[in-house]
């Protein structure tokens, strides 16, 4: 199987740009649903631990990436052990449940992959993209955290549509002829900024904000957060050829 997240997967641009983004459109008419989550869970690291530990999005002790003034580091983590590649070999691409995001295999990102240039954020695209074809042959989590880093500040600028392209293609190429599962999803959106009380500080810069809805598409349905964790550990996603 090969799972594949996307930090801040907008489905408003989505649906805006179905035109321009060809494999998108069709993954859209593959079990695609938009899921309203909380405002105080559109949080990217509240969110991807509820996916990868199976834990409530509500109930995720990490609400953040930080203790203090510095980064949690992965061994730090008290429930490390309930994440899907603890439970069953895969191999992990780049999954946000810390910064920098963690690997189990050798990757070379561009800033450790934390840059927020437009620029080196689609190089590091490219760089994850070219380690996910080595595995794809195996059951593989990968992810993509550069568009998020792009829509911070390109929110309603039309470059933010080049690496949304970008995407786009890398996607139909890394599932071009694939057989087995897969399943597409985010852990939240990305909107305007509200003319009050957003979840993000609009002070420090940025043109968008979080959006809280999560989007799934792929060849099985997901209606909540932490479905994906059970499907995966109940077999439901098990390569349909074996």
């Amino acid at each position: 199987m090969i799972l594949i997240g996307v930090d801040g997967l907008s489905h408003r641009f989505l649906e805006a740009h179905v035109q321009d983004l060809p494999f998108f459109r069709t993954m859209m008419k593959k079990n695609y649903n938009a899921i309203e989550i909380r405002e105080d869970d559109a949080l990217s690291a509240v969110m991807w631990n509820s996916v990868f530990a199976g834990i409530p999005p509500s109930q995720v002790p990490l609400r953040n990436y930080h203790i203090g003034d510095r980064m949690v580091k992965y061994d730090e983590i008290p429930f490390r052990k309930r994440y899907l590649w603890e439970k069953r070999k895969f191999t992990v691409i780049s999954a946000p449940v810390v910064l920098p995001t963690y690997s189990n295999i050798n990757l070379d990102l561009v800033n450790r992959g934390l840059t927020l240039e437009k620029d080196e954020c689609e190089e590091n695209m490219h760089r994850i993209f070219d380690a996910a074809m080595e595995h794809k042959d195996g059951d593989l989590i990968v992810c993509f955290t550069e568009i998020d880093r792009v829509e911070h500040f390109h929110w309603n600028k039309p470059e933010l549509l080049e690496t949304y392209k970008l995407l786009d293609d890398l996607l139909k190429q890394l599932l071009e002829g694939y057989k087995g599962n897969f399943i597409i999803f985010s852990d939240h959106g990305f909107r305007d900024i509200p003319e009050e009380g957003g979840i993000l500080d609009a002070s420090t810069g940025i043109t968008g904000d979080h959006d809280p809805v999560q989007i799934f598409m792929g060849t099985k349905r997901v209606e909540y957060t932490t479905d994906l964790y059970w499907m995966v550990l109940q077999g439901d996603l098990d390569d349909p050829r074996a």
